[in-house]
């Protein structure tokens, strides 16, 4: 009867780690630059969720065409980078202007809603619930 001994054994195993390894990193960068900065946005937003519920406040978020985006207490405002088309539908109440749209945070949780398009044709499609501010994206 013949058949494997440890060490043959421990060394595929090794080398599979190693490859595995090795692997890992190239699978993060795989993504589109724009996926990236989508998925950038969309925990922009839940961070903004995140902090009116820990600081028992309202954070608003506003978005424009432009692509930059930030919140009023925040110094700096972020941009799409990749300068993708973007449009905004949130409550009439949160439209700062034609260009600008607001989302704005309860310390509940929950949100005035809406959602963010970021792309062309096969557009990315960030939408923020009102009752739950649950922050998802779409393709």
């Amino acid at each position: 009867m013949r058949g494997f001994t440890l060490i043959e054994l421990l060394v595929v195993l090794l080398i599979v780690a190693g490859l595995t390894a090795a692997a890992v990193p190239m699978l993060g960068a795989a993504s589109p630059p724009l996926e990236t900065e989508v998925r950038e946005f969309a925990t922009f937003l839940r961070e903004a969720r995140s902090d009116a519920i820990a600081g028992n406040r309202e954070v608003v978020v506003t978005v424009s065409e432009d692509g930059a985006y930030g919140t009023g207490d925040a110094p700096r405002r972020h941009r799409f980078e990749s300068r993708p088309p973007v449009g905004a539908t949130a409550a009439k109440i949160e439209q700062v202007d034609e260009a600008t749209a607001g989302f704005r945070f309860f310390p509940d949780g929950s949100s005035t809603g809406g959602e963010v398009r970021i792309g062309d044709a096969d557009a990315f499609v960030v939408t923020v619930e009102w009752l739950t501010g649950r922050v998802r994206i779409a393709r």
